[in-house]
This record gives C-alpha cells, sequence and structure tokens, in this order.
C-alpha cells in the first residue's frame, strides 16, 4: 500500500513534468508532501495563491458562478495588488497546474505588471506572475475547511483525507528533526552565523541581505527546516483544526513570538494568516478493529462533538472529515448529508463524485444501517417524529423550516433519490431511518416531490436514500 502512495506521487509530479512547467533551471520548484510518522503527511508549504485559483476555476466550471463567489478570498486579506490579479481575469488560460491539486490555474495572466514594488518579497519566475506563489491568505476557516474536503476528493482516491491538523499534530510536525536540546528551547536559533533571519519575522534590525522581513513573503524563499519544510515559523500563522486558532506566528511578530506554544487568534480572514494542510491514510479495518477493542477511543471520537450555542461541528474520526451539527429540541442532529464511503453495501453519488462533498453518498436501506460513525446513530422512526414536532409538526411548515433558507438549521437539500433505472428529482429526497415499513420497505423522512411538505414517509430499501445521522445521548 505505501508503495502504491508514493508511486501516485511521483506520477502527479512526473504529470507537472510532462505538461511542460519544468522548461529550466529558473522555472518554478514545484513542492510536495513530508511524511511525518507512519501514514501522516504534511504540506513542504504553506498552501499558495495559484493552487487556491486552481480550486477556484475548478469550482467554477463544475458548480456554476454562484458556488464560485464563495471560493474567492476576502480583499481586506490580501495584498492589494494580489487582489488586482485575482479580480482581473485573462483571456488566455495559464498553461500551469496548482501545486498541490493538480487542476489548472485557470484564466489568469502570465504576467503582473505590478510585480515590480514586490521584488524583494518574491522570485521572479520567467513568464509566471510571482503573485501566484504568495501564499494564499484572506480565507476563512469555513472556506479552507471546504477547500480540504474538496482536495480529499480529487486526491485522496480514499485512501488519503486532507484536513486541517491538530494542535498536537502540527506540534510534532514544527518539532521533526530537531535535536533533543533544539526541542527543549521550544524553537531553533533565528539567527545565523551571518546575523541573518532563519525565517521571516519582525525585525527592527534585519540583516542586510534580508531587506524583504517582516513583510509576508513567497512560498519557501528560506531555508527549509530540518524536516524539510519551508516557513514553519514566520511568514503567515497557520490555521488548525480548531476553528479561530492558528499556530508558527508571523511576519508581524517577533522571533520570540513565533514558537512552539504560542497561539495566534482570529475571528476573520486576515493577511497574516494561511494554513498548509496535513494528509492521513486511512486504514479503515484497523480503525473499525479498534472501535471494537478500546472503549478510549469510542469515548475520544464522541468528544470531539463542539457546540456553540445550537450550533456545532463534528470530526468523524474514520475520515477526518466535518460536518456542522445542530441542536433542535433536545437531539443534535448532523446539519449534512453522510458522505462517507463504506467498505461494503451499495451506495451511489449524486450524478457525480464530485457532488459528494455537497450531497453525500445515497445508501440502500441496508448499508445505512452500519454507516453512522460511534456516537451516533441512524435515527427511528420516533426520532423523526420529534424533529418534526420541534419544527411545526408535518406539511408545509416543516418544510419551511427543514430547508436551507429556513431556521431550524436542519439544511436538508433537495437532491433526489436513486432508483434502479438511476436518478430521480421529482419524489424530492428523503432520509433514511433505522425503522421498517415491511421486510421490502423502510421509513423514511421526505420533503418536497409534488407537494412543498416534510412528512414521515416509505420507500423500497433497494433504493438510494440519504442519511443523517443524530447523536447519541
Amino acid at each position: 500500500m505505501k508503495n502504491r502512495f508514493y508511486f501516485r506521487i511521483l506520477i502527479f509530479f512526473f504529470g507537472f513534468i510532462l505538461f511542460g512547467c519544468i522548461v529550466s533551471k529558473n522555472s518554478v520548484k514545484y513542492f510536495s508532501t513530508i511524511k511525518i510518522q507512519d501514514s501522516v503527511y504534511f504540506d513542504e508549504t504553506e498552501v499558495d495563491v495559484g493552487s487556491w485559483l486552481s480550486y477556484y476555476t475548478w469550482i467554477l466550471e463544475n458548480k456554476g458562478w454562484d458556488e464560485a463567489q464563495k471560493v474567492l478570498p476576502d480583499s481586506s486579506g490580501l495584498e492589494p495588488e494580489v487582489w488586482k490579479y485575482i479580480n482581473h481575469k485573462s483571456t488566455e488560460s495559464l498553461n500551469l497546474l496548482g501545486r498541490y491539486t493538480g487542476q489548472p490555474v485557470g484564466l489568469y495572466c502570465k504576467k503582473c505588471s505590478e510585480f515590480i514594488q514586490y521584488d524583494k518579497w518574491l522570485n521572479p519566475i520567467p513568464e509566471r506572475c510571482p503573485f501566484l506563489d504568495f501564499p494564499i491568505t484572506g480565507v476563512t476557516y469555513n472556506q479552507v475547511i471546504d477547500f480540504c474536503n474538496w482536495r480529499t476528493t480529487m486526491l485522496g482516491d480514499n485512501e488519503l483525507v486532507f484536513r486541517l491538523p491538530t494542535n498536537k499534530e502540527w506540534v510534532e510536525f514544527a518539532l521533526k528533526g530537531l535535536s533533543e536540546n533544539e526541542k527543549s528551547k521550544g524553537q531553533k536559533d533565528s539567527l545565523t552565523n551571518n546575523n541573518c533571519q532563519t525565517f521571516n519575522y519582525r525585525s527592527n534590525k534585519p540583516c542586510i541581505k534580508s531587506n524583504s522581513v517582516s513583510k509576508q513573503n513567497g512560498i519557501g524563499r528560506y531555508m527549509p527546516e530540518k524536516s524539510g519544510a519551508f516557513d514553519v515559523f514566520g511568514n503567515v500563522s497557520e490555521m488548525i483544526n480548531e476553528k479561530g486558532l492558528s499556530k508558527g506566528g508571523n511576519y508581524q511578530l517577533y522571533a520570540n513570538q513565533c514558537h512552539i506554544d504560542s497561539v495566534q487568534h482570529f475571528n476573520r480572514p486576515e493577511k497574516w494568516l494561511g494554513f498548509r494542510c496535513i494528509a492521513v491514510k486511512i486504514n479503515k479495518n484497523t480503525i473499525h478493529s479498534n472501535f471494537k477493542k478500546d472503549k478510549q477511543i469510542l469515548n475520544d471520537s464522541v468528544s470531539i462533538v463542539k457546540m456553540a450555542g445550537k450550533v456545532g461541528q463534528f470530526t468523524d474520526i474514520r475520515d477526518g472529515r466535518i460536518y456542522k451539527v445542530v441542536k433542535i429540541g433536545e437531539q443534535i442532529w448532523m446539519s449534512e448529508n453522510l458522505a462517507y464511503k463504506p467498505d461494503s453495501g451499495k451506495y451511489w453519488s449524486y450524478y457525480s463524485k464530485s457532488e459528494i462533498p455537497t450531497y453525500g453518498y445515497l445508501y440502500n436501506w441496508e448499508t445505512a444501517q452500519n454507516v453512522c460513525p460511534v456516537g451516533w446513530h441512524l435515527p427511528d422512526k420516533s426520532e423523526f417524529e420529534s424533529l418534526l414536532q420541534n419544527v411545526g409538526g408535518d406539511g408545509s411548515k416543516a418544510y419551511n423550516e427543514l430547508v436551507s433558507s429556513g431556521n431550524s438549521g436542519f439544511s436538508l437539500l433537495e437532491g433526489g433519490l436513486h432508483f434502479w433505472f438511476g436518478y430521480n428529482n421529482s419524489h424530492g429526497t428523503a432520509l433514511w431511518s433505522s425503522s421498517e415499513l415491511s421486510k421490502k420497505a423502510g421509513i423514511t423522512l421526505s420533503r418536497g416531490g409534488i407537494e412543498a411538505t416534510a412528512r414521515i414517509d416509505n420507500f423500497f430499501k433497494s433504493s438510494g436514500v440519504y442519511v443523517r445521522c443524530v447523536k447519541d445521548k
């Protein structure tokens, strides 16, 4: 399995070479991932503007204008000229792929005339706008989560999950390759023997050769850490999986503020705030085996649920996917359809795999009985009845509350259903329960169809229906 992973990585980067991106010693360097421990890999640099624009282009081409606008960064969190570059489209497509996505960057200019004022911050590369090599900033935590999920769908091949690291994982990554003495200091020395900075932080007396310090720099400009990673400390702070927290310090902070234990708080996009992904290789058989053997893992999986009032989020530790959740009455529901790919059973994606992050999977009734994460379960008929009562009862009122525009936060989508002849939108959509109507039919919560109502209904067990899990009490 390990050989397959490395082979795929080699194919990915040889693809760049064949694509014609690496043409001379002055060409851009393509970064990859760094192994931190068995089955855990970190991006070598912070995710760059070029990779983010390739993500935007993919969303634009596959999901349309409205969805693509949700991906754009906040202009106030970018260098002004970088935002002008992003906002000013070209009529020709760049012959270039995103470093961390493998997707075309899109309709952007090869060169950027405003680059001259940033020439100390970025390395000029022929036939390429250096703005693409800034770390992407100006993005929200939720936008980054969506990017990680999209990257999992595009590159994970059901074996790799891309996500933000935990605080513990980030610290282990930052300490990788350091001696015990260096680890005890909590950070590496900040100056070379020539009194030049070893990473990009705020300095009142920068080295004469380092006149680009205290400003955001492009990725990979400073010497790498002993692990091989770039800019673990300084340049831009890096988000972790806890919303509002970032690590590593940034170009606005002094060296003694950029250490292992320091945390930078945020509540909006910032110029000093970026991210890099962690890739975790999943062994589902081992995970399921541990669930049965180790009660502590069960307890840990339940404790991942984090609430802020009536809304929150939950991380499915089987694949690292993060779900929004909502409390309605005394129940805590996933407010997104389950998108877990089981090892066996029958399931379908809505039209194409690219829709899975939005709509989740459609499962037959039998498969649906075993797909909820530990600590959650497939609701029975009575739990759906309680949900309906909490949003106004059967009918149009419940329908208006449960849809994405409603006030309940349940956000039920009109994703159709799957029957033996294929997809069908005329029946609205539905969610499986664990209750049976008969040997051939299972009970569902259904919405839409001919009438705008929400109701208890039923479908043949062979049908493809969505799943919303409810938290165990």
